[in-house]
């Protein structure tokens, strides 16, 4: 099996995949844009995420359905899973952490998440 490995900026966080994804989703809701988050998308079987993070559950949902890590060191966000209990069929990780060279063919998707309700 070929790994995928990506790092926060510090190296403190790192995320290894089994396979490089095809699609780069760049989502407009307002967490993505205020951090700059472009996601690749992941089962949490095809992952493996080491170092110390801290997470951050979103407080403007009326129901929370993930939280987003981010490195414990340098603060760059590594992923997010959902709240419940894994495995899970989706997690998300930051594509920013992979050499842009391994992501060049995938395709790049805008996501419409700043007209996702969130009912707070």
């Amino acid at each position: 099996m070929t790994e995928f490995k990506g790092f926060c900026h510090c190296g403190a966080v790192q995320v290894t995949a089994s396979r490089i994804p095809s699609e780069v989703l760049l989502c407009n809701c307002s967490l993505c844009a205020k951090t700059g988050w472009e996601g690749v998308y992941f089962s949490s079987d095809e992952l493996t995420i080491s170092g110390e993070v801290h997470g951050y559950t979103r407080s403007d949902l009326a129901t929370p359905y993930l939280t987003v890590f981010r490195c414990a060191t340098c603060g760059i966000g590594t992923h997010w899973e959902p709240i419940t209990p894994p495995p899970h069929a989706r997690m998300g990780v930051n594509a920013r952490l992979f050499d842009p060279a391994l992501l060049a063919g995938a395709t790049r998707t805008q996501v419409d998440g700043r007209s996702w309700p969130t009912d707070a």
